[in-house]
C-alpha cells in the first residue's frame, strides 16, 4: 500500500461537490496494507537512559500508550532468532526494523509500517511487521517456546520502579 505524508499549505478537499480547505497536515492511504499485522517493542538502550526524564529509564507515557505490563527481553537476538525460525516454519513474510520518526511540520514523502511522526519519538520502537492476509484479528498462535532464559516478565506497572540507580536499570 502507497502512504504519503502531506503538508497542507494549498491543499483542499471536494467531498459531495463542496471544497474544503485541509488545516493541518495530512496522511494518505491507497490501496491494501503492505503487512496485516505490527508487533511493537519499545528499545531500552544507553542512550535512551541517557536522555530519559527524572531519572526514569523509560517515559512513563508508555504505560497509557502501550499497556499495563512489559516483558523485557534481555537476549533479543536470541528472541529475534527464534521469531525468524517461527515465521520462516509458518511461510510468513515479514520485516523488522526500528522506526523512523519525521517530523510532521516540514515532511512531505513516503511513510508506512516503518515511520512515524516525531511526537511519537518517545516511544523508540523496534517493529516486527508480518503479512498473514488471512488472519483478521489477534495472531496468537506463533509459540516461540521457553523464553525464561532469554526474558523476563511479565512485570505489571505497578510493580516496576522504572529507575536508574547507581549505575543499575531498576525495573
Amino acid at each position: 500500500m502507497a502512504s504519503s505524508y502531506h503538508q497542507h499549505e494549498g491543499a483542499s478537499v471536494k467531498i459531495g461537490g463542496r471544497k474544503f480547505k485541509i488545516e493541518a497536515p495530512f496522511c494518505m492511504r491507497e490501496g491494501t496494507p503492505e503487512y496485516s499485522h505490527i508487533f511493537c517493542f519499545y528499545v531500552l538502550s544507553e542512550e535512551s537512559i541517557s536522555r530519559s526524564m527524572e531519572g526514569k529509564v523509560f517515559d512513563e507515557r508508555l504505560w497509557d500508550e502501550f499497556g499495563e505490563y512489559f516483558v523485557l527481553i534481555h537476549n533479543a537476538n536470541a528472541f529475534m532468532e527464534r521469531l525468524d525460525i517461527k515465521l520462516k516454519e509458518s511461510n510468513i513474510r515479514y520485516k523488522a526494523d526500528y522506526v523512523q520518526y519525521f517530523c510532521q511540520k516540514t515532511h512531505e514523502g513516503e511513510v508506512g509500517a516503518f515511520r512515524k511522526r516525531n511526537i511519537f519519538s518517545h516511544q523508540e520502537e523496534f517493529r516486527v511487521a508480518i503479512d498473514k492476509p488471512d488472519v483478521h484479528g489477534p495472531i496468537d498462535n506463533l509459540y516461540l517456546g521457553d523464553l525464561r532464559e532469554i526474558a523476563y516478565g511479565p512485570v505489571h506497572r505497578y510493580q516496576s520502579k522504572n529507575s536508574y540507580d547507581d549505575g543499575q536499570v531498576v525495573l
